[in-house]
């Protein structure tokens, strides 16, 4: 339950790894602004609003919003930690770098920018969650997912789910019924019974319409299984006050252990067979993040060796 349950399963490691995958732009270039990981399993984690680096020679745009979803990167790459230490396999991950204020990656082309200088970084985002989906459906036949993570901070003690009410996750609800939005092992029904807020209700209601200020942007609407080349897609908001610097590292295991229980329901994913590692908590201040991060050095994951899962490649 949260707010009882200790944060002591899982560690975020960033270190300089030369492995780390500078995303490529549809020129065959890439972006030190954009962060992409390829995984081993049908989970895509995209993180598009928690950047805080500024564009070289791109002014601040004068249209839009401009604010980033603070710590969303922090947490979407801890997130993917949690999952991996629970199902031996890794999420595939694109986090920004650059700040919403020169860029917005979850808006179509003509009101994500407004420089030149930016498009090639915009182009790098989406060619990187676009190949990495096209391998998910490839790898993946029966199904994946894309989780987009923001926050919002007009509902703070609320998580809020958006998928147009139930557009962009045509397939999984063909193939699995609204329990698998709403149900026990949905993921916002596991984090509604872990006593967080989330919106629409699940469990308590069955509710299915969502707030029409978080209801899925153009990432989920771009890339979401209601398209001829999608999989099912997920906008997730996450209030603030869950995205303090005291609170975020039980949201990320909280978070993570519901993604890895629904993966396991409805993507055929397999739990380690051997509990996952008990770690001390560690946690980067934002700053630190930043810092450690530098141009382009960032490198998350845990150690394999106790995984015993043939389901998927580990």
């Amino acid at each position: 339950m949260r707010g009882t349950a200790p944060v002591v399963t899982w560690l975020v490691v960033f270190a300089v790894a030369a492995s780390l995958m500078l995303a490529p732009t549809a020129a065959g270039q890439s972006s030190d602004l954009v962060l992409a990981r390829p995984g081993t399993m049908p989970l895509i984690l995209s993180a598009p609003h928690g950047g805080i680096e500024p564009i070289p020679g791109v002014p601040a745009r004068s249209t839009g919003t401009t604010a980033r979803d603070i710590r969303t990167d922090e947490l979407t790459l801890a997130v993917s930690q949690r999952v991996e230490s629970l199902l031996c396999s890794t999420p595939y991950v694109v986090v920004a770098r650059f700040h919403r204020l020169y860029l917005d990656a979850n808006r179509a082309p003509h009101l994500a920018f407004e420089h030149p200088d930016a498009a090639p970084h915009y182009a790098a985002y989406h060619a990187s969650i676009r190949q990495y989906v096209a391998e998910v459906r490839q790898s993946y036949p029966t199904g994946g997912l894309l989780l987009d993570i923001h926050g919002q901070g007009m509902d703070p003690s609320t998580i809020h789910r958006g998928t147009r009410d139930g557009l962009t996750v045509r397939k999984l609800l063909e193939t699995s019924g609204a329990e698998a939005l709403v149900g026990a092992r949905s993921i916002f029904g596991r984090l509604e019974a872990s006593g967080y807020s989330v919106y629409p209700a699940t469990i308590s209601s069955g509710g299915s319409v969502e707030d029409p200020r978080y209801r899925g942007g153009h990432i989920v609407a771009t890339y979401g299984s209601h398209t001829d080349d999608g999989v099912d897609a997920i906008q997730l908001e996450i209030g603030s006050s869950f995205r303090s610097e005291s609170a975020l590292p039980q949201l990320a295991d909280d978070l993570g252990g519901a993604i890895a229980d629904f993966a396991a329901a409805y993507l055929g994913a397999n739990h380690c067979h051997e509990s996952p590692p008990i770690f001390q908590p560690s946690w980067e201040p934002a700053a630190q993040l930043s810092a450690a991060l530098g141009p382009a050095v960032l490198k998350v994951g845990v150690s394999r060796s106790s995984c015993r899962s043939r389901h998927w490649r580990c």
